[in-house]
């Protein structure tokens, strides 16, 4: 068995489906048919893009940017964000960075 990419094979190309045109009433449609070509990985860099992933009850991994994971429910916590989510917040709340600004000893909590 040989594993690795296959040209033009379980890949979405970015002018098939990978925009919602900047409206995100389009994202669920989008999201459902990102799953139904089940690929190896989502790549998403939009918060309400993600939920609507996670929405679409995937197991295929995805790597997201987002903003307030905890708080949008993408994941229920930084420590342990279970699912098949994972990636970069831009913003992960007052919470969490004030923990982790004490725990350097930034600022006293």
């Amino acid at each position: 068995m040989r594993l690795g990419h296959v040209r033009d094979r379980r890949r979405m190309t970015p002018g098939r489906c990978s925009s919602g045109e900047g409206r995100a009433g389009h994202y669920p449609d989008l999201a459902r048919d990102v799953v139904r070509h089940n690929p190896d990985l989502i790549i998403a860099v939009n918060t309400n893009f993600v939920l609507d992933l996670k929405a679409a009850r995937t197991t295929i991994p995805i790597v997201g940017v987002f903003a307030l994971p905890i708080e949008s429910g993408i994941v229920p916590s930084l420590v342990r964000p279970g699912g098949n989510i994972t990636g970069v917040a831009i913003d992960v709340g007052l919470e969490a960075s004030s923990a982790a600004l004490g725990r350097y000893g930034w600022v006293d909590l």
